[in-house]
């Protein structure tokens, strides 16, 4: 009997799909081993309308035999999926093999344009959406022609390779252009071509090898210039962070980075000096030296440490190689690179202050989100001298961008603590707020953030004097100094608290403090920093009303949309001495804000 059409329809799906999933068997040599680990790689489909349908599902088929031969688990390789055409389909990375095959087989043939720049998009969010799991990251796209937009392709590539993704790219058929895919692709060596469809699956295996063989090198290094200002006269420490938050891969990532970016330096004996932190719970550092080869070899001994952040002994242990490696009258800077917070906040902007106060720029580099912004602004120069980079993957570009604007300081002089100088002398208390709104994180920023206010103050026993007051459920008060070393000291020495907001107990505990002023011309100021409302606004505004009638000249800050904007006048002296701050991001720039509007009696 002739076997029916659906009978012969099933008979050739079975083979068609026995075919497309089974395992290959390499030839002797040809294994790659190399691929059994820590990789994640997004694959993008060509769905074009040049390759009709019978390609496209052998271009399937050449792709789940490449999926097969890897070792897609949890713990290992990590798979992901684009099909691009007039727009793209898209499936998340994903260490479960079956799943992955079975998200493949269900792609249908979309036959339109051929939108490689939306495959190259969708493939950054998927990496991005992805956990960074410190591995490799790799993008391969097999197409079989020209990009419909190739001009908005290249860009989206240019954006990829920036964040540290390797690209490779399969060109099928003669119909390809070369020269478009070498510019998509990392470099034109990541670039294979197939004759056909035929020989597809066997040109994946050789790509393959290529591929795998990236999973022990470091991402590409990005082609950035060093500008000319970087070949001469610099001193230079790097303080590498060795924290436990960042595994051992990404360690190995930023020591790559680090080298990377050395390697492209004048380091002589007569031009740039390279000198080295690692630090961790402890510090372990090399002295300043003009000679790369042995700065390269200090740099590959160090060891992860994986243990706490002490970014403080870290900027202590960089003072201490600077006074021993002697004044060459050249620049001296220091590059933070880290990917956390510090263990001990106000020991290390204590240890950043005293840095800078002796001519040496501090650059830093936050990697992840895990970083906190105002504490690297708090540690830097300024603001201006903290960049990010979003994973280790980009820290390579992150590095070079760094370069550049570290670079231009070399022909600049050494930075000078600014001061705001005021016309006479004052009696100044800080109230500052320690109550349960604001967490022990955003308290610190808020300590941080006064003492830089009092960097910018001429702070002296005839100068400027400074009181605290410290309030929540209570108060802890000092008295007015004229000492800025133990202002800071007290400050930092505050305990978060971690109540309620008592603000009337700290407005009466600075009229109490003000019985001490100086009396005559010299102004009393009183600055209240809070992040919320009053417990008992009534008795706040009661006592705002008798400061203010015994000549005190009350300014609020307000940080973030939590204050209540109603309350404030009723306790500070008039609008125009009310600041609102955004975020405690935004704090120190606003406190500076707020004593200039104090020096100044606006």
């Amino acid at each position: 009997m002739a076997p029916t059409v659906s009978s012969l329809a099933i008979l050739i799906f079975a083979l068609t799909w026995n075919w497309s999933h089974q395992q290959v068997s390499f030839p002797s040599g040809a294994g790659i081993t190399k691929c059994t680990t820590n990789l994640d790689i997004i694959v993008a489909l060509d769905g074009s309308n040049s390759m009709y349908e019978q390609n496209f599902n052998i271009e399937k088929a050449a792709i789940a035999n490449f999926i097969q031969s890897l070792k897609v688990t949890p713990q290992d390789i990590h798979v992901g999926l684009v099909l691009f055409s007039g727009d793209e389909e898209s499936h998340p990375l994903s260490g479960n093999k079956p799943q992955v095959l079975s998200n493949l087989n269900a792609f249908q043939y979309p036959d339109d344009t051929t939108r490689t720049d939306l495959a190259i998009n969708r493939a950054q969010q998927l990496f991005q959406g992805h956990n960074d799991r410190g591995v490799n990251k790799i993008l391969i796209i097999v197409t079989d022609g020209r990009a419909t937009y190739p001009q908005l392709a290249h860009e989206a590539a240019q954006k990829l390779k920036a964040s540290g993704v390797w690209i490779f790219a399969l060109g099928v058929t003669d119909a390809i252009n070369k020269p478009e895919l070498e510019a998509l692709a990392t470099g034109p060596q990541q670039v294979l071509y197939s004759h056909n469809f035929q020989s597809l699956k066997n040109d994946l295996m050789r790509l393959a090898r290529q591929v795998c063989e990236t999973a022990t090198a470091p991402p590409p290094v990005p082609t950035v210039p060093i500008p000319r200002d970087c070949t001469t006269h610099l001193d230079l420490i790097f303080a590498i962070d060795g924290s436990n938050s960042m595994y051992e891969n990404n360690f190995k990532t930023e020591k790559s980075a680090i080298g990377n970016l050395i390697q492209r330096l004048k380091v002589t004996p007569k031009d740039i000096h390279v000198g080295l932190v690692l630090f961790s719970s402890d510090v372990n550092s090399h002295e300043l030296s003009g000679n790369v080869n042995q700065v390269i070899s200090n740099l590959n001994a160090f060891r992860y440490p994986d243990d706490d952040t002490r970014t403080d002994l870290a900027i202590q242990r960089a003072q201490d190689l600077f006074q021993r490696h002697g004044d060459r009258g050249v620049t001296k800077v220091l590059i933070i690179v880290t990917d956390g917070r510090a263990t001990y906040p106000q020991l290390a902007h204590q240890a950043a202050q005293k840095l800078k106060a002796s001519g040496v720029w501090i650059f830093a580099l936050g990697v992840t989100d895990a970083i906190n912004k105002p504490e690297l602004e708090a540690l830097a120069t300024s603001p201006n001298e903290v960049l990010y980079s979003h994973d280790f993957q980009s820290l390579n570009n992150n590095l070079m961008r760094l370069a550049k604007v570290v670079c231009d300081t070399a022909t600049k002089p050494p930075p000078t603590v600014p001061t705001t100088v005021c016309n006479d002398q004052l009696d100044l208390v800080i109230a500052i707020d320690g109550s349960n709104s604001m967490y022990e994180d955003t308290f610190n920023v808020e300590k941080s953030s006064i003492a830089n206010m009092l960097d910018r103050m001429q702070i002296g026993p005839n100068d400027i004097r400074v009181g605290l007051v410290l309030f929540s459920g209570d108060v802890a008060q000092k008295s007015l100094s004229g000492n800025k070393a133990q202002i800071k000291n007290d400050i930092f020495g505050f305990p978060f608290p971690d109540d309620a907001t008592r603000m009337d107990l700290a407005i009466q505990a600075a009229s109490n403090i003000f019985r001490h002023a100086r009396g005559g011309k010299v102004p009393k100021i009183l600055i209240i920093i809070t992040d919320g409302r009053a417990t008992y606004p009534e008795k706040a505004f009661e006592a705002a009303q008798k400061a203010k009638a015994s000549g005190i000249i009350i300014y609020v800050v307000g940080v973030t949309d939590a204050v209540n904007e109603v309350d404030l006048p009723h306790i500070a002296s008039s609008l125009q001495h009310i600041i609102l701050s955004n975020s405690f991001e935004t704090l120190q720039k606003d406190l500076v804000k707020a004593i200039q509007r104090v020096c100044y009696r606006s």
